[in-house]
């Protein structure tokens, strides 16, 4: 207990002690400077400040172009307590270098130098007449400006001014530029550089923004020269550079370049740097004319290159720039105080750098060190200084001055000589808390004199007494006394004590330091590569140490920059994750997930990379630009992080429509240069796109000039010059196709026609002139019926015909009329015919020119059923080739070349429609014309194989069957008989054929059984007539997996007196999941137990049970079987059989209200049907035949789905009146589904005929047949 009284009335001491102030000797220094230059008005005070402290405070004096300043208190008066001096009424005398001086009795301090000037500014010389300036258009100017004498330097502008008016500043562009000297450089001159008032006038002003003021110079003005046509091009030129070839450039500064070039166009200017690639930070400014490099740097040090371009050529200018340095404090350390005891020694360093390098100059006291006598005790270097033995009589300021011819840098440290024991100036805190892995700095700072030696002791938490000296690698004691422990580990925990000895004392202060586990990142995103538009996803999780975890936070940056996450991104508090929705290339970048505490932090910084289309590329401009060809060249825009592949040039000339653009091949990425072909008398504008993996970019600005072809005559005549055969018979046509827009070449372009009578030697060549280029057709009336003439068709413009090697002449004709002769006795060769082909014979006409009335081509036969005139089928005999060029007939057709046996015409065609009636004629063709039919003949073809069977398909499906189902050919021809299936496995597999029949021609499914489960098949169907098979058509399906079949639904029950009819669905899954492929009926009567079973149905979906015993109630239950043996059995129904008398039909529906009230809503509109048929009847109205059809449900407008499946009939087939009267004998056989997919008629009803196709569960259909004895079962069993 008394050791712990100890301590705390120890550190109660300590503390009182240190609250005692000492008042300290100390030598001046000077804490605040005059600025390197102050600018005064005149009259208007002026103040430089100066400060210092030292004990004794020190008193000042002050220096003026080193020579000692009066202070009077009137004209110049010192501030109370400071340094600072105001200059009451400063003149132009009062200009000069000030210095202030700080003085007590241990030394002197001296401030930097300031530059005191006086501001001013001078007036432009008076000039009595405006400069005026009569330039070409086309051609450059500058206007030149010599600004007066400024202080600060003005500001240089130009405006344009009016008598009266504001002066308006001029607007600098690529073509108008500003340099630094104040002229005005015209890069050429446009026809509105003059200013359109006489009484405007353009003025250089130079302002000076400390004085407010402004002045204007001579008045100046522009007076273009126009010249006849477009000016002419003219190369760039370099018109002012604002460096020399070689410049000099300081470290930390900006720099600026600059070169204005002329030109016609305007040239577009840009910078390279030769020797390697350009800094990013250099900033292109005033269009491309200036670079401006900030905080230069010696790697800056380099040849930089501005190259003026436009569409004549280019010119350039280079700068090697070199860069030097002002002097600076290296590692910015200056000369620092010492204080220091007797005896003891103490150096000063002033170690400055710069380019060239500093001389160093000392000052002790402010007087120069070589003009100081010789110091035994004092030693000189080249950049320090060493005092040995010092005594009190040695304190002083030092001053250190380093210079180039860049300028200086100036220094006071002092020497200050004390006797004082160790006191604590900052001690250690008192309890430090640093995380495992940091350095950790305690602090312990201690004032003495001599210096005291400080040394470091460690205690433990449990006990202060038990110390150990603190020593190793990892713990440094620095030279301010402060103890740095370099990766703390948990051992390091305890209480540091850090003590001060000199030879006059000592004394001791002390800190607690805790260690806690580090803080680190369990979970760590990862770097990611993404698609514009895409979210992404950064995941981030971290631990800490336990007592620290309420204060662990997670936190996302971009580049360095915390991320506002109401703007850049959302942040899950539950995870900590960060969610970038629709990102841009704007948010690729370093992504870090930092994890703190407050003590520790740790961090993962990936990189997220979203890559999009490039950017469209930018300074698109014509390289060169002649008559026939350019050249193109663009700079790259930023690719967006994925390479750019190609570049494509678009161009769009005077003859496109506006947005209408033709584009080059695609140029390699490698290239910013492409050459186009060009056309004469055309003007040119043209814009690139850039191509990556993403797609194509926007399209570039447009090239700032136009590249213009000069005018030429045409390069060819116009193509395809003939006559129209098909004109009226008094004219002739003379067509051509019209020459594209882009080969006018000139202005005045037009057409010249020229025509002649052929066969008159005598005619004299006719000429017309055509002046719409679009224009492809000439009419020239009052001509004879087929005459020759020699034609041919010039192109021509303002600047010559085209050349005649291209020039073609042809001979046309003029009109031809229809021929006044028909072919006679026109028949069929009946041994050649069969359902598609027969040879026709007829005799030939006369072809003289008289009953021709044109050139005879041949014959034209036309064919058709006969009861379809409408819808003919032609085919052409060409008797003789018809040679002038000429459009021929759209229609389609076949030609075939004549035959003559034994005076009689032959021709032939392969199109006829089998099993049908068909009407012929024949008529006769000249080369424009067709004439008059012949007598009609009429003839029928035999049957033929049908077309394909249309729509066949796998409707249901399960592990060892399906079922298929199609539709009826298109076209019959002929009666179809039966249709006949193959099927096989699929390749790879190898397996025989299997064939089945249909015999039944109204069948259109089949079910397919004894497959192998998981099996793909192919299945072939051909329609067959007495002529043979029609083509083939198949489908493929595989077999599902070996299971048990699905459950089947008992749906409908017909019943009888003694008989019901029960039919299911298969399988109610949507889709079906295994129906089964044979099914039987267990029933037994109520009460029973011996189930009776019915044979497996495996084709119909129902089966009907006979000798049943009235007034009887049975159970009925469906088992579905498949092919492996597997069975599934239906929920069981039990079903009264009614007494006689008592016959009634009971439905699982049939007891809903719903469905009583739909069949009572279906009757009364029957009724009323019925009424409107008898009222139709009395006034004497018919059913159309096809009315009666569709009542009978043979409705031929339904498509394939709806249409009937009763045999395909035609009206004009040669069994017509015998199907019509077999027609009213058959029942009304439904064309639909019945009961969809897998709902069948009643058997005892109908036979097999498929009625049924649809899906599972689907609309009922059912056909209805109407017995005459309406007491047999049968005739009780109908469906609804």
């Amino acid at each position: 207990m008394a050791l712990w009284f100890h301590v705390i009335i120890s550190f109660l001491m300590i503390a009182v002690c240190r609250l005692e102030k000492k008042h300290l000797h100390s030598p001046p220094t000077i804490t605040l400077h005059p600025g390197a230059e102050i600018t005064f008005k005149a009259g208007e005070p002026v103040q430089i400040p100066c400060k210092a402290t030292g004990e004794p405070p020190p008193s000042y004096t002050w220096l003026k172009n080193n020579q000692p300043l009066a202070i009077s208190n009137i004209d110049i008066k010192q501030l109370q307590s400071v340094g600072t001096i105001v200059i009451n009424e400063p003149v132009g005398s009062s200009e000069g270098v000030y210095q202030c001086n700080a003085t007590n009795n241990f030394g002197t301090a001296m401030s930097l130098k300031a530059v005191l000037k006086k501001a001013v500014q001078e007036p432009f010389p008076s000039v009595k007449d405006p400069k005026i300036h009569r330039p070409l258009v086309g051609s450059p100017l500058t206007l030149h400006c010599q600004p007066p004498l400024s202080y600060p330097k003005g500001l240089v502008y130009w405006g344009e001014i009016q008598e009266g008016a504001r002066l308006k500043s001029i607007e600098n562009s690529a073509r108008i530029s500003l340099d630094y000297e104040g002229n005005l450089h015209f890069a050429n001159i446009e026809v509105d550089d003059g200013l359109s008032d006489r009484r405007s006038y353009y003025v250089c002003v130079s302002q000076n923004v400390f004085l407010r003021s402004l002045h204007q110079g001579e008045d100046q003005r522009i007076i273009p020269k126009q010249q006849q046509g477009t000016p002419r091009p003219e190369a760039p030129r370099l018109m002012w550079p604002s460096a020399n070839t070689n410049e000099v450039a300081l470290k930390g500064q900006t720099m600026r370049i600059k070169c204005i070039f002329s030109g016609y166009p305007t040239p577009s200017v840009r910078w390279i740097r030769e020797d390697a690639l350009m800094p990013s930070k250099v900033v292109n400014d005033s269009f491309g004319q200036e670079i401006r490099i900030p905080d230069v740097d010696y790697s800056d040090t380099g040849t930089y290159k501005c190259i003026g371009r436009n569409s004549v050529s280019e010119a350039s200018r280079t700068v090697t720039l070199r860069v030097e340095s002002p002097p600076f404090w290296k590692n910015d350390k200056q000369p620092e105080d010492v204080n220091t005891s007797e005896e003891e020694s103490a150096r000063f360093d002033c170690q400055a750098m710069g380019q060239p390098k500093p001389d160093i100059t000392w000052y002790i006291n402010g007087i120069p060190l070589k003009d100081m006598l010789p110091e035994p005790r004092r030693t000189q270097g080249k950049d320090y200084l060493i005092y040995s033995k010092v005594t009190k009589s040695d304190a002083q300021v030092i001053q250190c001055n380093a210079s180039n011819n860049h300028g200086y840098i100036f220094a006071n440290a002092f020497l200050n000589v004390l006797a004082e024991p160790p006191t604590f100036t900052d001690t250690p805190q008192a309890v430090v808390k640093v995380a495992q892995g940091q350095n950790v700095t305690l602090t312990c700072r201690v004032f003495g004199a001599p210096k005291p030696v400080i040394t470091w002791e460690k205690s433990s938490t449990r006990s202060l007494l038990e110390r150990t000296i603190v020593s190793g690698d990892r713990f440094i004691v620095e030279s301010t006394g402060n103890l740095r422990i370099l990766n703390v580990a948990n051992e390091d925990q305890g209480t540091y004590h850090c003590m001060a000895v000199n030879k006059f004392g000592d004394d001791e202060a002390n800190g607690e330091l805790l260690v806690r586990n580090r803080t680190f990142i369990a979970k760590a995103p990862e770097s990611q590569s993404v698609n514009a538009s895409s979210d992404v996803v950064f995941r981030c999780g971290a631990t800490t140490d336990s007592e620290e975890r309420m204060k662990l936070k997670i936190d996302w940056l971009k580049n360095g920059q915390k991320i506002d996450y109401e703007h850049d991104g959302s942040k899950n508090v539950g995870d900590n994750s960060l969610r970038l929705n629709q990102v841009q290339v704007s948010d690729s970048g370093s992504y870090t997930c930092n994890a703190s505490n407050g003590l520790d932090f740790d961090s993962v910084t990936v990189k997220l990379t979203v890559k999009d289309r490039p950017d469209p590329p930018h300074s698109v401009e014509f390289k060169s630009c002649t008559s026939n060809h350019a050249t193109i060249q663009w700079s790259s825009g930023k690719d967006n992080n994925d390479p750019i592949t190609q570049y494509t040039v678009y161009y769009n000339t005077s003859y496109d429509e506006a947005g209408k653009f033709q584009s080059t091949s695609p140029v390699p990425a490698s290239r910013l240069t492409t050459t186009i072909q060009l056309l004469p008398w055309t003007n040119y504008t043209v814009h690139v796109r850039a191509r990556n993996a993403l797609g194509m970019s926007e399209r570039s600005g447009f090239s700032v000039s136009q590249c213009a072809t000069a005018a030429t005559r045409p390069y060819r005549n116009p193509d395809d010059v003939c006559t129209r055969s098909e004109a009226p018979p008094d004219q002739l046509v003379i067509t051509w196709t019209p020459l594209s827009r882009s080969e006018l070449n000139g202005e005045d372009f037009h057409y010249i026609v020229s025509y002649k009578s052929h066969s008159d030697p005598s005619a004299v060549e006719q000429k017309r002139n055509i002046s719409d280029w679009q224009q492809g057709e000439l009419v020239i009336n009052d001509q004879k019926t087929f005459k020759e003439y020699e034609i041919y068709v010039q192109a021509a413009n303002k600047e010559g015909i085209a050349p005649l090697n291209h020039l073609v002449k042809k001979i046309g004709y003029s009109g031809q009329d229809t021929p006044l002769v028909r072919p006679q006795n026109f028949h069929i060769n009946t041994s050649t015919l069969n359902g598609t082909y027969v040879e026709f014979l007829w005799e030939p006409v006369d072809r003289s020119p008289e009953k021709i009335r044109g050139f005879f081509k041949g014959y034209e036969i036309h064919f058709w059923r006969s009861n379809e005139p409408d819808n003919p089928r032609i085919e052409v005999v060409i008797v003789n080739t018809w040679i002038p060029c000429h459009n021929l007939s759209n229609q389609r057709f076949r030609r075939h070349t004549s035959e003559t046996s034994e005076n009689l015409v032959k021709g032939h065609t392969n199109l006829l429609w089998p099993h049908s009636h068909i009407t012929a004629a024949v008529l006769v063709l000249n080369a424009g014309k067709k004439g008059q039919m012949s007598d009609t003949i009429t003839f029928t073809t035999p049957e033929s194989v049908p077309s394909v069977v249309q729509n066949f398909r796998v409707v249901e499906r399960g592990s060892h069957h399906v079922k298929l189902a199609w539709n009826k050919p298109a076209e019959p021809n002929g009666r179809i008989l039966r249709y006949e299936i193959e099927y096989r496995k699929a390749p790879p597999a190898i397996d025989q054929i299997t064939v089945l029949k249909v015999t039944n021609p109204d069948q259109i499914h089949k079910k397919i059984h004894s497959l192998q489960n998981e099996t793909n098949y192919i299945f072939y169907i051909y329609a067959v007539t007495s002529v043979g098979r029609g083509p083939v058509n198949y489908c493929e399906e595989s077999t599902l997996p070996s299971s048990a079949p699905s459950q089947p639904v008992v749906e409908l029950e017909v019943i009888g007196e003694n008989s019901i009819n029960v039919s299911w669905v298969p399988d109610l899954n949507n889709p079906p999941r295994n129906p089964g492929n044979m099914f039987y009926l267990e029933y037994r009567k109520t009460g029973s137990d011996d189930w009776e079973k019915t044979e497996p149905e495996n084709e119909h979906n129902w089966i009907n049970v006979t000798d049943l015993e009235s007034g009887a109630s049975y159970e009925f239950r469906v088992i579905a079987k498949n092919s492996g043996g597997d069975e599934t059995k239906s929920d069981p129904k039990t079903i009264l059989v009614p007494r006689p008398g008592e016959t009634r039909e009971k439905s699982s529906v049939a007891s809903m209200g719903w469905f009583i009230g739909l069949m009572c809503a279906i009757a009364f509109l029957l009724l009323i049907l019925l009424i409107i048929c008898l009222i139709k009847r009395n006034r004497g109205g018919k059913y159309a035949v096809h009315e009666k059809e569709k009542l009978r449900g043979h409705d031929s407008t339904r498509d394939d789905e709806e249409a009937g499946f009763g045999e395909y009939t035609r009206t004009e087939d040669l069994n017509k009146s015998r199907a019509s009267l077999e027609s009213e004998e058959k029942p009304l056989d439904s064309e639909t589904d019945s009961l969809g997919e897998y709902e069948d008629p009643d058997p005892s009803k109908f036979n097999e005929d498929g009625s049924f196709i649809g899906q599972y569960g689907g609309k009922k259909k059912v056909n209805e047949r109407l017995d005459h004895d309406a007491t047999t079962p049968s005739a009780l069993s109908t469906f609804i």
